[in-house]
């Protein structure tokens, strides 16, 4: 069940592709988020092979990594990804 959660989890900002492709911009598809899925799936594969090589933890973190990597590709084609990283990163330096 938690496998099932996991990959609706990661899957979940894909709702926003097709609004995305259609409007040409990623106004609806946070980059942070995008970011964060395909760290999260590539670092959880890492665990699931690595540490203790079991199915249950890195097919569905393939799936999210893929999830997260095809977020970060509409983010390529159809926004800058460079300027949403920064201000990203200018938003967390200002709260401190």
């Amino acid at each position: 069940m938690s496998m099932s959660f996991s990959v609706v989890f990661a899957a979940s900002p894909l709702v926003m592709i097709l609004t995305v492709c259609r409007d040409k911009s990623v106004s609806a598809l946070p980059f942070d988020m995008s970011l964060l899925v395909f760290i999260n799936g590539f670092l959880w594969i890492l665990f699931g092979i690595l540490v203790q090589n079991d199915e249950a933890i890195y097919i569905p973190s393939i799936l999210g990594l893929i999830s997260g990597l095809l977020q970060i590709v509409c983010h390529m084609l159809y926004g800058n990804p460079i300027a949403q990283f920064k201000a990203m990163l200018q938003c967390e330096n200002s709260v401190v």
